[in-house]
C-alpha cells in the first residue's frame, strides 16, 4: 500500500510525467504545504512579540474584503466536495487506499483556512505588506492546478465525470483571489511603489463595544464577535456601563435625519398630487438599501429550504436500492483511465452524499435567515428611534390648541412614541413577508406537481385558498385593533391623569371612583381584546391545519388519479413539501397582525405629524425699526426711521418720515422714560443737551441708529434730530435725555417742542389680531387686538378671572392660531418666560435654573438672591443640588414659582413673559422679588418685561398697562389717562387704595409710620415702600412716569417729569449669604427620585406561579393537556401515512415481480380512513386549545392589571413624588400590553415547537436507537448554549425595560413644559435629551436582538447537526435493513422540523421570559406597601355625621414627608374650636401646606396625635377621613371629562346643587355660557380653562361636599381681588358660620377678619392669636410679615 495506491505503474512516468495523476497531484501539495508554513510561522512570531500581545480594536477592512471571505468559504466547501469526491472515488479500488485521491484535497483545505486566518491576523495589524505571501500563493496554485486539468485530459477524463468541473471551479477562484490581491495592491500601493496608502481604522472603534460594522465577514455572519459579551454577562451581571457606547450609525439622530428628509420630501410631492403624505413611502425610502440586502438573503434561504424535502426521496430509494438483495455498485470501469474516478451522477446520487447536500444547505439557509433576521430587525430597531424621534420633534412644534382642544391628547402622543413605534418596528421584522410567503407557496405547489401530479395541485390549492381567507380575517383583525387602541388610549390617558392627579384624588377619597372609571375602560379593551385574540388564533390554526388539510386531500386524490403507486420517497417527500408549506402559513398570524397594527399606526401617526404646528418666534414677520417721540401735550408722533451712510463724507444720516400707519414699518410705542438710575444699563437713550440741541452720549448705546457718537445727522425738510458739532460740550442729567425737534414747514424752522425719545424699536407688535384655541370653528377667542410693546419697558397686563390675559401672551408666543391679523418679533430677541403653573425639570435645582447655560458662579449667586431663594435652599437637603421631582412635586407654590422666576432671570433674555408668578408668593416675597428682579434687573439693564398681575402694588411701577375684559383689550395705554377712559374704573382702584391706607391707619406701627402716604388735593399718592397685596376687581394699573423716594401722584397727568434717584440703601432680610449654600453635602443627599429597580437573575419561579394563578391553574393545565393530545395525534397521523406508503411500495414490489396477479390493485380506504380520522382530530383540538390559551392568558392581564391598579391608588403618597410619571405610565401602558398581546402568543408557539422537538427526538429514536448516540451529547450542549445564553439575554431584557422609563418620563415632561421650552427656544436642547435617552434604550434592545441571532446561528447549526445525524442513522439503518425505509424519510421529516423548533424555541422562550418581566414588574407594584391605614390600637368607627363639631386638636405633632427625611413640623401643639375661621401664614416652605396635609394623613406623623371632635385621626378608616373633610389644594387640578363629571364624579348630586355651588364661586354665568353647560367637555389637566377659573371650580368641588372642616390652600391665588371678596363673604356668611376653616393665604388682608392667626416659621409654630392681638404686638412675627409686606 503506497501513497499511489497498489497499482503496478502507479509510480511510472514513462508516458510523461502528466500522464501520471499521483506525480501531479504531489506537485500540487508544494504550494500549499509552503503557505502553511509561512503563514503559522509568521503568525507566531507577531503574536508572540511585544505589539502582538497587545489587545487592538484598531483593525480595518483591505478592499475586496467580503468577496475575499465569500471565495474562500467557496474554496473551503469545494475542497470538501473534493475530498467526498476523493473518498468515493478510492472506494472503487477494492485492492489498495489511494491517498494521493484525498491527501492533497486534505492540505489544499488547510491551506485554504490558513490563508484566511492570515489575511485576518494582517487586516488587524493594518500591515498589508505582508499580503505579498498570498500574491505569490495564488498564481502558484493556479498553475499547477491547471497542470493537474491537463493532466486529467491526457488521461482521458471527460465531463462526465466529476473531478475534471471541481478542478475547473477550483482553478477560476484561485485566479480571482490573484485578481483580488492585485487590485488592493493597486488601491493601497502597499508595496514598489513610494507613497503607500495605509487605511485608517474607523473611529467609532475607540468609543462603542458594539462592533459588527468592522469585524470580518465570518465573524459578522456568525456573531462570533458577540461572544466577549457573553462571557461577561454570564460571569458578571450586565450593566449599561459593560455594554459601552451606541455606534453612530445606530444613533437616533442619525435615524431621525434619514426619516425626517424622506418624509419632507414626501410631503412636499403629495401637496404637489393634492394628497396625503405617506409615512410608509417616507420609511421604506429611508431604509430600503438595507431591506434589500435583507430581501436577498431572505430569497436565498427560502430556496435552500427546499432542498431537503426534495432530497427525501432519492435518499429513501436509494436506502430501498441497497437494502434490496440484488443491488450491486456500478461504476465506470473503463481500461482507458489508470485509476476508476466517481462520475457525476453517482455522486450526486449517493445517499450519503445527498445527507451531507442537506446539511450544507441547511447551514446556508439558516446563516441567511439569521442575517435577514438581523438585518430588518436592525432596521425596525432604527425605524423605532426614528418615529420616536419624530413624535418628540412633532410636540415640541405642536400648537397648543390642538391639544388643548383634544384633537391630541397626552395619552394619545405617548401612544406614538410606545404603540405607535413599536408596531412599526414589528412591520420591518415581517416585512419580507409580503412575498416570500407566496413565493414559498408557489415554489412548493410546483415541486409538489412534479412529485404528484393534479393532484398534489388540488391539494396545494388548499394552501392558496387560505391566504385570501386569513387577508380577510386580517382586515376584521385590523378593524378590531383600531377599536381596541381607542380603548387603550382612553386608559392610558385615565391613567396619566390618576397619576398626574393622585394628590388630589387621595384628598377627595376618589380612589374607587376612579378605580371603577379605569376598570369600565379596561373592561370595553378587554371585551375586544378577546375576538382579537380569536381572529389570531383562527389565522394560526388555519396555517397548521390548511397543509394537513391540502395533504390528506392531495393522498386521499392520487389513491385514484395517479398513475403509479404511492411509493413512501414520493409520500414523505410531499409531507415534508407540507411541512414547509406550513412555516410561512403558520407566520401569516404574527405578518397579519403586525401588518394590520403597522396600517392603523400608520393612519393615526400622519395626521398627527401632520398638524398644526406653532408659529415659531424667530420665523415671525421683522419690520424695520423706528423711533417715536411724545411731545409735551402728550401727543404721539411716529417716525419712521431709515439710517444710512452719506456717500460722500460717511456721515450717518437719519431720514424721519411722519407715519401713522403700521402697515409700513415696525413702529414704537411712545412711552415716558423711567427716571430712575441708569447707569451702566447699556440703555439706548439720547441725552439731553441745553439750547435745544442734541448731542449723542458716548456711554449710551447706539445699536439700534447704528451710528457713532458726535456725528452730525443732516436736516431735511422732515421731522429731524439734531445734533451739534464734535467739539459740541456734552452734559449728563442721570443719562435721560431730552430732545429738541422741529417742524419745518415750506422750508422755514419751527419753533421745536421738548420730546422725549423713548425706545428705538419695538419688540414684539400685533395687528388687528383675532386668535382662536379651535382649530375647527376657528371661532376668536381673542379680537380687535392692537399691542405694541417698546425694548426696556415694564407692561403689566390685568383683567379678571377668564378676561384672556394668559391667552395674550400664548398669542404674542405664537401658540394661538391666528385667524386675522399679524404678530410680529424684532430680529434677534431672547425671550424668556415664567408660566401660571411654573414648569420644573426632574433634575436638580441648579441645573433647572441654568436650564442649558453655562454656569457662572457671580450671575447665579446674584439669581439666587433676587429671586430669595437662599433661605429655602439652606432648608433643602443638598442646597442647589437637591433634586426636584416630577412637577416640582417636593416643593411649594412659591418654590416652584421662585425657581422658575430665576430660570427666567438666569437666561438672560432680552424679553420676559410673567404670567402672574406672584400669585403663589408671600407679599414680602413678591415685592422683594419684584423690587430686586424686575425693577433693579431686568428694568434697569433695559429689558423688556411683560406681566400678568392681579397685584395693584406693582401697577404704579409700570410704563404700560394692558386691561383685558371679555377676551378683548379695553384699555391701552398709561395709568395717568385711566380718569378719562374710564371714571368708574378709576375710583373703584381708587376706593382698593383707601382700603389698604385704612388697615395701615389702624395698625399704627412706628415702624411703618414713615411709609404713610399723603394726600394730594382729591388725589392719592404713594410712596416708595408700597403698601402690600393692592388690587381691585379689573386689577388696574397705575402708571409711573418716574422711581423716586419722594412722592408723586399716579394720577396728576402734569406730572410727567420728576427728578431724584432711586434708594438703594436698604438691604433686603432676603438679600444672600456669601455662598450659595453652607451646607457641604453629596448630590446622593438630595436625590429624590429613586433609580428604577432592576431585577438580577432569572425571573423567579413565584413570578410565574403568580402568573399562573391569575390565569387559573386549572385552565392552564387544561391547555398544556389538549396541546399535548394534539401533538399526538398529528405524530400519529404521520407513522400512518408512513405505514401506507411503505404498504403501497411493498405491493408494488411484489405486483411488478408476479406477472399472473397484475391485475389486482392495492386497497387504500382503511389507510385514508385511519390518516384522516388521526388528522382531523388533531386540527380540531389545535383550534380548541388555542382559544382556551388566549382567554387563559387574556383572564391572567386583566387580573394583573386589577391588582396593580388598586394597589397603586392606596400606595403612599411619597411614592409617586420618587417615581416619575413615565416610570409609572411604562407599567400601565408597555407592559400591560406586553402582557395582552404578546405573552399568550409567544406561549402558545413555545408550546407547538417544544411539542414538536420532543415528537422529532422520539420519532428519531424509534426509528433508529443510534440516533441517541448523537442527538443526546447535542441536547446537551444545546441546553447549556441556551442557559449560557440566558443569563445574559434576561439582564439585557430588564436594561431594556428599565431604560425605557427616563424616554416616557422625559417625553412626559416636555409635554407638560412645551410652552416654556418654545419660549426660552431650547427645542434642540431637549431633542439632544430625548437623543440620549433613546440611545441608551437602543443599546441593550440591539444588544439583546444581536445576542438573538448570536444563539439563533448555533442551535440552526446544532440542528443542521441533528438532520444530518438523523438521515446518516436512518439511512445506515435501512441500509442494514434494521428499519423500514419508509421510516427513513419520516425521521429526516421531523429532524428538518428540528432545526426552526429549536430556535423558535429558545426564541420564545426569551420572549417569554422578556414579557414574564413584565410581569414582574406589575408583580413589583402589586407588592408595593400601602399607606398606613392600621393602628395598633385598632381602628374605630365614626358615626355618618362625624365630624359634627369641627374641632382639631394637635398634641406634641411632628411630621416628615419620609422616614429618613427632616421633619417639616416640629412638636406642634394647639387646638381650634369648631366653627372657628384659621388663617394661616407664614413664609413659603414654612410648613403651612404640610400642616393642612396631615389633617388628611397625606405625611408621615413621626410623634404626637391629631384629633378630630375628640377621634384620633390616624385610628379612623383613612377613606372615610378624607372623604368627610374638604380641601381646595395649592395647585387646582381638572380631570377630563365634563364639568359635572368634575365636581361630581359619582353623579350623585343633582343640578341644582351644581349651580349653586358655581354661582357661590362666580363661575355660574361662565359655564351657562359654555356648550352643553354642565355637560361642557373640559380637556386634559383642564387647559381650556384659565388657572383661576381651575381654582374657583376646585372651589365650587369642595363647597358641595357640606364638610364641618374646609382647608383652603391658597385656593384664591389666582383670582382677581373682587371675586376674591365675595368668596370670602361667602366664607364668612352664615351658611358657613359653623363651619371650622383654616386658609393658608399669601395676601394677609383675606385673613385679617379671621377669629385666629397661625403663624408658623420653620416647622415650628412661633404665634397663634386673634389677628388685632399680633398686630397690637409690635414685635410679632405677624407684624414683621405684615410690615415686610408693606413695603
Amino acid at each position: 500500500m503506497g501513497f499511489c495506491g497498489s497499482m503496478p505503474n502507479a509510480m511510472s512516468v514513462k508516458h510523461g510525467v502528466l500522464h501520471n495523476t499521483c506525480f501531479v497531484d504531489v506537485l500540487n501539495m508544494i504550494p500549499h504545504i509552503l503557505l502553511v508554513l509561512i503563514c503559522v510561522f509568521i503568525i507566531t512570531v507577531w503574536n508572540h512579540s511585544v505589539i502582538g500581545k497587545i489587545k487592538v480594536t484598531t483593525w480595518v477592512h483591505f478592499q475586496g474584503h467580503n468577496i475575499r471571505w465569500i471565495l474562500t468559504l467557496t474554496l473551503i466547501f469545494l475542497n470538501i466536495v473534493q475530498i467526498a469526491e476523493g473518498v468515493i472515488s478510492d472506494s472503487h479500488d477494492p485492492d489498495s487506499v489511494n491517498y494521493h485521491t484525498f491527501v492533497p484535497q486534505c492540505i489544499a483545505a488547510l491551506a485554504t483556512i490558513v490563508s484566511i486566518v492570515y489575511y485576518h491576523n494582517v487586516e488587524m495589524w493594518n500591515s498589508p505588506k505582508f499580503l505579498l505571501v498570498l500574491m505569490i500563493y495564488w498564481p502558484s496554485a493556479s498553475v499547477l492546478k491547471i497542470l493537474k486539468a491537463i493532466s486529467l485530459y491526457k488521461n482521458n477524463l471527460t465531463i462526465e465525470y466529476l473531478k475534471p468541473w471541481l478542478l475547473w471551479i477550483a482553478i477560476s477562484i484561485y485566479l480571482t483571489m490573484f485578481f483580488v490581491e492585485l487590485n488592493l495592491l493597486r488601491i493601497q500601493r502597499y508595496s514598489f511603489f513610494k507613497n503607500a496608502r495605509l487605511l485608517k481604522p474607523p473611529p467609532d472603534l475607540e468609543h462603542t463595544k458594539y462592533v459588527h460594522s468592522y469585524v470580518n465577514f465570518l465573524s459578522k455572519a456568525v456573531y462570533w464577535w458577540v461572544t466577549d459579551l457573553m462571557v461577561d454577562g454570564f460571569r458578571h451581571t450586565l450593566d449599561q456601563e459593560r455594554l459601552g457606547h451606541l455606534p453612530y450609525s445606530e444613533k437616533a439622530s442619525v435615524q431621525y435625519k434619514k426619516l425626517m428628509a424622506a418624509f419632507e420630501e414626501e410631503k412636499f410631492q403629495a401637496s404637489q398630487q393634492n394628497r396625503p403624505p405617506s409615512l410608509t413611502k417616507s420609511y421604506l425610502k429611508a431604509f430600503w438599501k438595507m431591506l434589500l440586502l435583507a430581501g436577498i438573503f431572505r430569497l436565498c434561504g427560502d430556496l435552500c429550504s427546499f432542498v431537503g424535502p426534495v432530497c427525501i426521496e432519492y435518499i429513501i430509494d436509494y436506502a430501498y436500492d441497497v437494502s434490496s438483495t440484488d443491488y450491486q455498485p456500478s461504476y465506470n470501469s473503463s481500461s482507458s483511465l489508470l485509476f476508476p474516478y466517481v462520475t457525476l451522477g453517482e455522486f450526486v446520487w449517493n445517499g450519503y452524499i445527498l445527507s451531507v447536500i442537506i446539511f450544507l444547505a441547511s447551514i446556508l439557509q439558516h446563516s441567511f435567515f439569521q442575517n435577514h433576521h438581523f438585518i430588518v430587525i436592525r432596521e425596525g430597531i432604527r425605524l423605532r428611534s426614528a418615529i420616536q424621534s419624530l413624535v418628540y420633534d412633532k410636540s415640541l412644534k405642536l400648537s397648543t390648541l390642538v391639544m388643548s382642544c383634544g384633537t391630541t391628547t397626552v395619552g394619545q402622543i405617548m401612544n406614538h412614541m410606545t404603540i405607535d413605534a413599536t408596531f412599526l418596528m414589528h412591520l420591518f421584522f415581517f416585512i419580507h413577508y409580503i412575498w416570500a410567503m407566496p413565493l414559498m407557496v408557489i415554489l412548493g405547489l410546483l415541486f409538489l406537481y412534479l412529485k404528484l401530479g393534479v393532484s398534489a395541485v388540488i391539494g396545494g390549492m388548499v394552501v392558496v385558498l387560505c391566504g385570501p381567507l386569513m387577508y380577510g380575517m386580517g382586515v376584521v383583525l385590523s378593524k378590531l385593533q383600531k377599536r381596541v387602541l381607542v380603548f387603550t388610549d382612553r386608559r392610558i390617558k385615565q391613567v396619566n391623569e390618576l397619576v398626574h392627579g393622585m394628590k388630589v384624588i387621595k384628598l377627595l377619597a376618589w380612589e374607587d371612583v376612579f378605580a371603577k372609571s379605569i376598570e369600565k375602560t379596561r373592561a370595553l379593551e378587554i371585551r375586544l381584546l378577546f375576538p382579537i385574540m380569536c381572529i389570531r388564533g383562527l389565522i394560526g390554526f388555519i396555517g397548521m391545519a390548511a397543509p394537513t388539510i391540502g395533504a390528506i386531500i392531495t393522498f386521499s386524490l392520487y389513491s385514484y388519479l395517479g398513475d403509479h403507486p404511492l411509493t413512501a420517497g414520493r409520500a414523505l417527500s410531499t409531507l415534508a413539501l407540507f411541512n414547509l408549506l406550513s412555516f410561512p402559513l403558520s407566520l401569516l398570524t404574527i405578518f397579519s397582525s403586525s401588518l394590520a397594527n403597522a396600517m392603523v399606526s400608520n393612519k393615526r401617526l400622519v395626521p398627527f405629524l401632520t398638524a398644526l404646528e406653532m408659529t415659531d418666534t424667530e420665523k415671525l414677520g421683522r419690520r424695520t425699526q423706528s423711533i417715536a417721540v411724545e411731545t409735551s401735550d402728550n401727543e404721539l408722533v411716529k417716525l419712521d426711521s431709515s439710517v444710512f451712510i452719506d456717500g460722500e463724507d460717511g456721515i450717518p444720516l437719519t431720514n424721519l418720515r411722519t407715519n401713522m400707519s403700521c402697515a409700513g414699518s415696525m413702529s414704537s410705542v411712545a412711552s415716558r422714560t423711567p427716571t430712575h438710575s441708569r447707569q451702566n444699563s447699556g440703555a439706548s437713550l439720547l441725552d439731553a443737551l441745553d439750547n435745544k440741541r442734541l448731542s449723542l452720549n458716548q456711554n449710551a448705546s447706539y445699536e439700534c441708529l447704528d451710528v457713532k457718537p458726535n456725528t452730525m445727522i443732516r436736516k431735511t425738510s422732515a421731522p429731524v434730530i439734531s445734533t451739534v458739532d464734535s467739539d459740541q460740550h456734552v452734559r449728563h442729567r442721570h443719562h435721560s435725555t431730552v430732545v429738541s425737534t422741529a417742524v419745518s414747514t415750506d422750508g422755514g424752522v419751527e419753533d421745536g417742542d421738548d420730546v422725549t425719545v423713548i425706545e428705538l424699536r419695538i419688540v414684539v407688535e400685533i395687528s388687528k389680531g383675532s386668535f382662536s384655541w379651535d382649530v375647527s370653528t376657528k371661532e376668536p377667542v381673542l379680537t380687535d387686538i392692537d399691542v405694541k410693546i417698546a425694548a426696556g419697558k415694564l407692561v403689566l397686563i390685568v383683567g379678571p378671572v377668564g378676561s384672556g390675559k394668559s391667552s395674550l401672551l400664548a398669542a404674542m408666543l405664537g401658540e394661538m392660531i391666528t385667524v386675522s391679523g399679524c404678530v410680529e418679533w424684532a430680529r434677534n430677541i431672547n425671550i424668556a418666560l415664567v408660566s401660571q403653573r411654573p414648569w420644573l425639570m426632574n433634575a436638580s435645582v441648579r441645573n433647572n435654573i441654568l436650564f442649558g447655560k453655562k454656569f457662572s458662579y457671580k450671575r447665579y449667586r446674584k439669581v439666587l438672591a433676587m429671586c430669595a431663594l437662599y433661605q429655602d435652599l439652606e432648608m433643602f437637603p443638598a442646597g442647589d443640588l437637591t433634586e426636584i421631582g416630577e412637577k416640582g412635586i417636593n416643593l411649594s407654590g412659591g418654590q416652584k414659582q421662585r425657581v422658575a422666576i430665576a430660570r427666567a432671570m438666569y437666561s438672560g433674555a432680552d424679553t420676559i413673559l410673567l404670567d402672574d408668578p406672584f400669585s403663589a408668593l408671600d407679599a414680602h416675597v413678591g415685592n422683594h422679588v419684584f423690587e430686586e428682579a424686575i425693577l433693579k434687573h431686568l428694568i434697569r439693564k433695559k429689558k423688556t418685561v411683560v406681566l400678568v398681575t392681579h397685584q395693584l402694588q406693582y401697577l404704579t411701577q409700570a410704563n404700560d398697562v394692558i386691561v383685558m375684559k371679555d377676551c378683548a383689550i379695553s384699555f391701552h395705554g398709561k395709568v395717568n389717562q385711566l380718569k378719562k377712559y374710564d371714571l368708574e374704573l378709576y375710583e373703584s382702584w381708587r376706593k382698593a387704595v383707601k382700603d389698604v391706607k385704612a388697615f395701615e391707619i389702624r395698625n399704627k406701627d412706628s415702624d411703618l409710620e414713615h411709609t404713610r402716604s399723603k394726600s394730594v388735593t382729591g388725589e392719592i399718592s404713594f410712596e416708595r415702600e408700597r403698601p402690600h397685596t393692592l388690587q381691585s376687581n379689573m386689577s388696574l394699573p397705575g402708571h409711573a412716569a418716574h422711581r423716586t423716594v419722594s412722592q408723586m401722584s399716579v394720577m396728576t397727568e402734569a406730572s410727567n417729569e420728576d427728578g431724584g434717584s432711586s434708594d438703594d440703601g436698604q438691604t433686603s432680610k432676603l438679600m444672600p449669604s456669601p455662598s450659595i449654600t453652607t451646607k457641604k453635602v453629596s448630590t446622593e443627599h438630595g436625590r429624590l427620585v429613586e433609580t428604577e429597580h432592576k431585577e438580577t437573575g432569572a425571573v423567579a419561579l413565584p413570578i410565574y406561579l403568580r402568573f399562573l394563578r391569575s390565569c387559573t391553574i386549572p385552565l392552564c393545565l387544561v391547555t398544556i393537556l389538549l396541546h399535548i393530545i394534539n401533538q399526538s395525534l398529528l405524530v400519529a397521523s404521520n407513522f400512518s401515512l408512513s405505514m401506507w406508503s411503505s404498504d403501497s411500495s411493498a405491493f408494488d414490489r411484489n405486483l411488478s415481480g408476479n406477472r399472473w396477479n397484475s391485475s389486482s390493485q392495492f386497497d387504500n380506504g382503511p389507510y385514508l380512513t385511519m390518516y384522516t380520522s388521526l388528522a382531523f382530530s388533531a386540527i380540531v383540538l389545535a383550534l380548541i386549545a388555542t382559544i382556551i390559551l388566549y382567554y387563559t392568558t387574556l383572564h391572567g392581564s386583566a387580573h394583573l392589571f386589577k391588582a396593580m391598579l388598586h394597589k397603586i391608588l392606596k400606595v403612599s403618597p411619597r411614592f409617586f413624588e420618587k417615581n416619575p410619571s413615565g416610570r409609572i405610565l411604562n407599567r400601565f401602558s408597555a407592559d400591560v400590553i406586553a402582557v395582552d398581546q404578546r405573552l399568550s402568543s409567544n406561549i402558545e408557539v413555545l408550546l407547538r415547537c417544544g411539542l414538536n422537538a420532543v415528537e422529532a427526538i422520539i420519532v428519531n429514536s424509534i426509528t433508529t436507537p443510534y440516533f441517541l448516540i448523537a442527538a443526546l451529547p447535542l441536547i446537551v450542549l444545546y441546553y447549556c448554549l441556551q442557559r449560557f445564553f440566558r443569563s445574559s439575554s434576561r439582564e439585557l431584557q430588564r436594561l431594556d425595560s428599565v431604560t425605557k422609563s427616563p424616554i416616557f418620563s422625559l417625553f412626559s415632561e416636555t409635554l407638560n413644559g412645551l410652552q416654556t421650552i418654545r419660549a426660552f427656544r431650547v427645542q434642540t436642547d431637549f431633542k439632544r435629551r430625548i437623543f440620549a435617552a433613546i440611545d441608551k434604550n437602543v443599546m441593550p434592545f440591539l444588544y439583546l436582538h444581536t445576542t438573538n441571532r448570536w444563539l439563533g446561528v448555533r442551535l440552526d447549526y446544532l440542528g443542521c447537526f441533528l438532520v444530518f445525524f438523523s438521515a446518516v442513522c436512518s439511512l445506515s439503518a435501512g441500509a442494514l435493513g434494521h428499519t423500514n425505509p419508509a421510516f427513513i424519510g419520516l425521521c429526516i421529516t421531523y429532524a428538518l422540523l428540528i432545526s426552526n423548533q429549536l430556535n423558535w424555541i429558545v426564541r420564545t422562550s426569551a420572549d417569554i421570559e422578556l414579557n414574564m418581566n413584565a410581569v414582574e414588574r406589575m408583580e413589583e407594584y402589586i407588592e408595593l406597601p400601602q399607606e398606613e391605614n392600621t393602628h395598633e390600637d385598632g381602628k374605630i368607627t365614626v358615626t355618618d355625621d362625624w365630624p359634627d363639631h369641627g374641632s382639631i386638636e394637635f398634641h406634641n405633632v411632628c411630621l416628615a414627608y419620609d422616614a429618613d427625611l427632616e421633619p417639616v413640623l416640629n412638636h406642634a401643639t394647639f387646638s381650634i374650636n369648631g366653627g372657628e375661621k384659621i388663617g394661616l401664614c407664614g413664609r413659603t416652605g414654612s410648613g403651612k401646606s404640610s400642616l393642612a396635609l396631615s389633617l388628611f394623613r397625606m405625611l408621615e406623623l413621626t410623634c404626637g396625635e391629631i384629633y378630630i371632635d375628640d377621634k384620633n385621626i390616624h385610628r379612623v378608616d383613612l377613606s372615610t377621613l378624607r372623604s368627610r373633610l374638604a380641601i381646595i389644594p395649592q395647585d387646582p387640578f381638572l380631570f377630563s371629562g365634563s364639568v359635572r363629571h368634575n365636581m361630581d364624579p359619582t353623579y350623585q348630586v343633582d343640578d341644582d346643587q351644581l349651580w349653586a355651588a358655581l354661582g357661590v364661586v362666580q363661575m355660574k354665568e361662565v359655564i351657562e355660557n359654555l356648550e352643553g353647560q354642565l355637560d361642557f367637555t373640559v380637556s386634559e389637566g383642564g387647559d381650556n380653562f384659565s388657572v383661576g377659573q381651575k381654582q374657583l371650580l376646585c372651589l365650587a368641588r369642595a363647597f358641595l361636599r357640606d364638610s364641618k372642616i374646609i382647608i383652603l390652600d391658597e385656593a384664591t391665588a389666582s383670582i382677581d381681588m373682587s371675586t376674591d371678596k365675595k368668596l370670602q363673604e361667602v366664607v364668612m356668611d352664615s351658611a358657613f358660620k359653623n363651619k371650622t376653616i383654616l386658609t393658608i393665604a399669601h395676601r394677609v388682608t383675606t385673613i385679617l377678619n379671621y377669629d385666629r392667626i397661625l403663624v408658623l416659621d420653620y416647622g415650628n409654630i412661633v404665634e397663634f392669636d386673634s389677628p388685632q392681638t399680633l398686630l397690637d404686638t409690635p414685635k410679632s412675627y405677624f407684624s414683621t410679615l405684615i410690615k415686610e409686606a408693606s413695603k
